[in-house]
């Protein structure tokens, strides 16, 4: 069930070029390949902090767009960050030819949602 869930993210959320003009539809870290990700986390440990504020920022804005859909956000802080990281690496190993942003939302099907109060 988890992986379907993941696969349909990764299915609906990353995002690519637009086929008319080249025109990318998000900027920023997270167009960055696995690849690239994996190797630049070798070279400079720091440098994952940078990605996953990327990261962080990503995932808000598809809680942001949940409140378009009456579906509940997810609680962003209910897994460790150094779980969320980890998802992350593992997803980027597994996958090193997908964007960053592709590894995200691995993070966002595993995080549960905020009860809201009626």
């Amino acid at each position: 069930m988890k992986r379907s869930l993941i696969m349909l993210y990764i299915l609906a959320f990353p995002l690519p070029t637009l086929a008319a003009g080249n025109t990318p539809l998000a900027t920023g870290l997270g167009m960055t390949s696995c690849d690239q990700f994996t190797k630049s986390i070798q070279s400079s440990p720091t440098m994952e902090d940078t990605y996953f504020e990327w990261a962080q920022g990503y995932m808000t804005g598809m809680n942001s767009m949940l409140g378009f859909t009456k579906a509940p956000p997810k609680d962003l802080t209910a897994m460790t960050f150094s779980t969320q990281k980890n998802v992350i690496r593992d997803f980027c190993k597994s996958h090193p030819r997908m964007e960053y942003e592709a590894a995200v939302p691995a993070v966002y099907v595993l995080l549960p949602a905020i009860k809201m109060q009626q």
